[in-house]
């Protein structure tokens, strides 16, 4: 199974400037025949129009991974998580979440 795609963009009301990162996480029978099993992008800031403010950040961060397996128990999942750094430069998640790989092309 291959699996790619791009993580597009976030619409998000009380955060700017988050980074997006990913990680495929799958059962142990499983096995990443290629590609990365995580990545991530750069930090993105939202941008304002006239008096309308867009909630969009956009990252359009490109993924492709490949998975074997005989046995569709643990099937993969990409958790998505954002990050934001503070005025030290610490890092903390901002924003997280996870969803089944799907067995066909589309947007989650």
């Amino acid at each position: 199974m291959t699996v790619a795609g791009q993580i597009e963009f976030g619409e998000f009301m009380d955060h700017d400037g988050l980074a997006v990162k990913y990680d495929f996480v799958s059962g142990s029978d499983w096995n990443l025949a290629g590609g990365e099993k995580s990545g991530q992008g750069q930090h993105a800031f939202k941008s304002g129009f006239g008096n309308t403010t867009s909630q969009r950040m956009v990252w359009n961060l490109p993924f492709e991974v490949t998975y074997r397996s005989m046995n569709p128990h643990g099937w993969p999942q990409i958790v998505i998580y954002c990050t934001y750094l503070d005025t030290d430069g610490d890092e903390y998640v901002k924003a997280y979440g996870c969803t089944h790989v799907p067995i066909q092309p589309g947007v989650v």
